[in-house]
């Protein structure tokens, strides 16, 4: 993409799949794009997902940016802080459930497996324990 931005600019259009995409390449280009006029790429209305749900339930990952998106934010992290988000105190459960995973990818040995099941519980140990205090 580098090299396409030499011959068409640092602001170009590409098509992958059914999607257009737009290209910003060069530090000045993206600066000006996110921090000067972060509230025009801010939006996520644009994303084919939100075209397929209820815009009334889009929650805080696809609503658009705005007052209510802003406040569902707000919300999240103080949530998110109470059970132990940002500090600490999580780093070691993390530890521990990252232990366990490793010990689940060893007893696959070499043969291939889906390690989404995996992850997906991984994850899932972490919540619990921070919500129940057990994985």
């Amino acid at each position: 993409m580098t090299e396409w931005a030499k011959t068409y600019g640092p602001v170009y259009l590409i098509q992958l799949g059914k999607e257009t995409t737009i290209v910003l390449t060069g530090y000045d280009v993206i600066y000006k794009a996110l921090v000067k006029r972060a509230d025009d790429f801010s939006s996520r209305s644009s994303s084919p997902i939100v075209k397929l749900t209820n815009p009334k339930k889009l929650g805080i990952i696809w609503a658009p940016f705005g007052t209510p998106w802003k406040e569902h934010r707000k919300f999240t992290l103080m949530s998110l802080r109470g059970f132990g988000f940002g500090k600490r105190s999580l780093e070691g459960k993390i530890l521990e459930e990252s232990v366990a995973l490793q010990s689940e990818i060893m007893k696959m040995g070499k043969r291939p497996f889906d390690i989404r099941r995996m992850v997906q519980n991984a994850v899932t140990n972490v919540i619990c324990s921070i919500v129940f205090g057990s994985r």
